[in-house]
């Protein structure tokens, strides 16, 4: 933080990071008899209990959420891992429109938390989700496009693959 003192743009401090997973999950996709939790799930739950008990955060606190988005269904289902909401009810959660980024007030849309306010992979580009982390240190930053009011937490995730995977949370300095 001293050096980030003399530099020419704010800083966005690395709150919280975790990475990792779990060997099984990877199989979740070729097994259908696949117990719970791995099964219909992005096999981003470990990582999300890591990077809440680390920084003492929940996805309540967040921001704004740059999810890794290469596949639409790994975003339901890394909502549900972070707990955005319930296993189970990621359809309805973006069906509400809780993922939206309302401009006019610059927040998320239903008391929800706006979701790849910069397009995301699947609308911006696919670089193994850099864009995510740029977008992410340019919300706590406050300078970004698709500016989030007030924000001071921004979560980013990377993968899902099999192993591995990855979260941090970015904060305001």
């Amino acid at each position: 933080m001293d050096r980030a003192k003399d530099c020419r743009h704010k800083p966005a401090v690395v709150h919280g990071v975790a990475h990792g997973g779990t060997r099984e999950w990877g199989r979740a996709f070729a097994w259908m008899g696949m117990p719970d939790p791995d099964f219909a799930s992005s096999g981003h739950k470990f990582v999300a209990d890591r990077i809440w008990d680390q920084t003492g955060l929940t996805a309540r606190d967040m921001d704004v959420a740059l999810i890794y988005d290469h596949f639409s269904s790994m975003v339901l289902m890394q909502l549900e891992d972070y707990g955005f909401c319930e296993k189970g009810e990621g359809s309805d959660y973006v069906l509400s429109g809780k993922i939206r980024y309302d401009k006019a007030t610059g927040k998320g849309v239903n008391g929800g938390v706006p979701v790849n306010t910069h397009g995301g992979n699947l609308n911006e580009a696919y670089i193994i989700g850099m864009t995510h982390i740029v977008e992410g240190v340019e919300q706590v930053r406050g300078t970004t496009v698709n500016q989030v009011a007030d924000c001071e937490f921004a979560l980013v995730t990377g993968g899902p693959a099999s192993l591995p995977v990855s979260g941090l949370v970015l904060r305001r300095a």
